[in-house]
């Protein structure tokens, strides 16, 4: 199992970067390329993955996506709540590459997450923010909380919010996400977590400051998921953040068809699409690297 990266935040919040998992992030890469980019319930799922899988394995000159990190792709690995009904024959013939499954559906990245807590020696929750719903993991269950159209509206990306307006819908998102989790937290009647690995739906820069998503003012709210735990009544909660595409890829890096193929592009579809590269070489470089280095300095 490899080590995974921290960048220290302050109160107890970390970014979590995983060893071979790369996020890709495909609305940017399409707009670089003027593209249009449709969901998969717009054009097809197999369609929709096709075309995305094309795109990131070969992208145009304006995506400006360093060229090795796409190199080598082996196989294609795609979970998620709608990652079923691929004509995964097709897919695979047309890129030439075995088409993987794993096996999370709506809780794709829960595998992943468990495995950074183990890493991590935390007994701790798994959650995973997507479109429509939050997923959580804790005590050997599953919630999935939806999402209140009505409370919290999509945001496609046009148009523009007041300062006001953002400050309204991030109290709302945070009231959702902390009640979310002190319903599990409830019902579980486990005691509390020692930790809680959190995925969001929007790009992290290396601290952990998120980009725009569908949720208005996402967009630089660094303190939105260590509020919400403080709302759960898990405050100064150590928590690690990851992009949710990347919690995804981290169930595929240790998937044992991954390690036999090599380099994985991986999808999570759901009413959005995700996108990350597993490379379980460069996990276990990073491992046997960290191991030599530890033998070396006891």
């Amino acid at each position: 199992m490899p080590v995974f990266v921290q960048f220290l935040q302050p109160r107890s919040r970390h970014r979590l970067l995983t060893p071979g998992v790369t996020g890709l992030h495909l609305p940017l890469m399409f707009e670089r390329a003027g593209i249009e980019m449709k969901g998969p319930a717009e054009e097809g799922r197999t369609a929709a993955l096709l075309r995305y899988a094309r795109l990131a394995i070969e992208p145009p000159e304006e995506c400006f996506v360093t060229e090795h990190f796409l190199n080598d792709v082996r196989c294609l690995w795609i979970d998620g709540g709608n990652a079923h009904g691929i004509d995964d024959g097709f897919v695979a013939d047309e890129l030439a590459m075995p088409v993987l499954h794993g096996g999370g559906g709506m809780y794709a990245g829960e595998e992943g997450g468990l495995a950074m807590l183990e890493e991590l020696e935390c007994h701790g929750m798994v959650c995973d923010l997507g479109q429509t719903m939050l997923k959580v993991s804790w005590a050997d269950r599953r919630w999935a909380f939806r999402r209140d159209l009505s409370l919290l509206p999509l945001y496609d990306g046009t148009g523009v919010h007041s300062v006001p307006e953002k400050g309204a819908q991030r109290r709302v998102l945070r009231r959702f996400i902390g009640e979310s989790l002190g319903t599990a937290l409830a019902e579980a009647d486990a005691g509390l977590p020692e930790g809680v690995v959190f995925a969001l739906p929007s790009v992290l820069d290396k601290w952990g400051q998120p980009a725009g998503s569908s949720y208005i003012g996402m967009n630089m709210d660094t303190q939105l998921v260590t509020d919400a735990l403080e709302l759960a009544g898990l405050p100064d909660m150590r928590h690690w953040l990851l992009n949710d595409a990347e919690l995804a890829a981290t169930s595929a890096v240790f998937d044992e068809r991954v390690i036999r193929s090599g380099k994985a592009l991986v999808f999570t579809l759901g009413t959005a699409v995700g996108c990350a590269l597993a490379d379980p070489m460069a996990a276990a470089l990073h491992y046997a690297e960290t191991s030599f280095a530890s033998g070396h300095h006891s």
